[in-house]
């Protein structure tokens, strides 16, 4: 009926949207082809990785939502139900492990810019978060898969979603205001940085705002949508992802976006600006 046809809307709308994104993210990364050693593992700068990642992450969304558009028809399957549970959830996992590594990259850099020592938790503390999430998910997909109980697999990934979004976004908040007087008592001092302390500042504000509304999201469902409410969910969850993926996706382009970076200095406070997304790498 009416939700049944919204759902068909917004799921194109949730394809094509994507695709582009992906589309972007893919020239993107032709134009960082051009300008490294493509060979050369210590060319290969943030802006190229972070390109790379979020062009896997938009093409796994519109892939993802193809796919289930398709097995629409098949709703009463129970099968086809946990494949759509299993397609909604890979993509979020890749585009968490994104932000993840844009809020580690932009930390390092917050405290080079700050002049303090780097916390040696951090990057372990990143990849551990990532580990447990695709080990819980892997693990939840086999388990529900060979017992039959394709149902528990959407409760029990939407509970793990919210409470790893939900650690993600304390982490990075805790993080984000800590670090937040340090950087700004170094853009007082050297104006000619404002605009990199700018970028690392919202970009951290983003990702932490990016993990919160997942994590409240999760457990407004687990609340409200309960199983007589499935259908009201999936339409829903489109526009979610939109939000959550597709407009950071979009900032982060703009930010990285190579004619962007050309006003800030080569060189400060020790740290070496070659990595920075959008500065062509240079190897001396």
């Amino acid at each position: 009926g009416a939700q049944s046809s919204r759902m068909d809307v917004l799921g194109l709308a949730c394809l094509v949207l994507f695709s582009v994104a992906s589309v972007s993210c893919g020239i993107e990364f032709i134009n960082d082809f051009w300008a490294i050693s493509f060979l050369s593992a210590r060319s290969w700068t943030f802006r190229t990785w972070l390109h790379v990642l979020l062009f896997i992450s938009n093409i796994a969304r519109a892939i993802a939502t193809l796919i289930e558009i398709t097995l629409e028809s098949k709703q009463d399957a129970r099968h086809d139900s946990w494949l759509g549970y299993l397609l909604r959830g890979v993509p979020s996992l890749f585009f968490f492990t994104t932000f993840s590594v844009v809020e580690l990259f932009w930390a390092q850099l917050a405290y080079a810019v700050a002049k303090q020592q780097l916390n040696p938790f951090l990057r372990p503390s990143m990849l551990l978060l990532n580990a447990i999430f695709y080990v819980l998910f892997i693990s939840l997909a086999i388990t529900t898969w060979l017992t039959f109980r394709y149902e528990l697999f959407w409760e029990i990934d939407l509970i793990s979603n919210g409470v790893m979004y939900a650690i993600a976004a304390v982490v990075s908040g805790v993080y984000t205001f800590r670090i937040l007087p340090k950087i700004s008592k170094h853009r007082s001092a050297a104006t000619s940085d404002s605009r990199l302390v700018n970028r690392v500042m919202w970009l951290l504000l983003m990702c932490t705002c990016v993990f919160t509304f997942r994590s409240l999201w999760a457990l407004c469902v687990i609340i409200f949508l309960r199983n007589d409410h499935k259908v009201q969910e999936f339409s829903w969850e489109f526009l979610v992802f939109i939000f959550a993926e597709l407009c950071p996706t979009i900032a982060i382009l703009r930010i990285t976006h190579r004619k962007r970076t050309n006003l800030l200095p080569k060189q400060s406070s020790g740290f070496d600006f070659r990595a920075l997304p959008g500065r062509r790498s240079v190897d001396n």
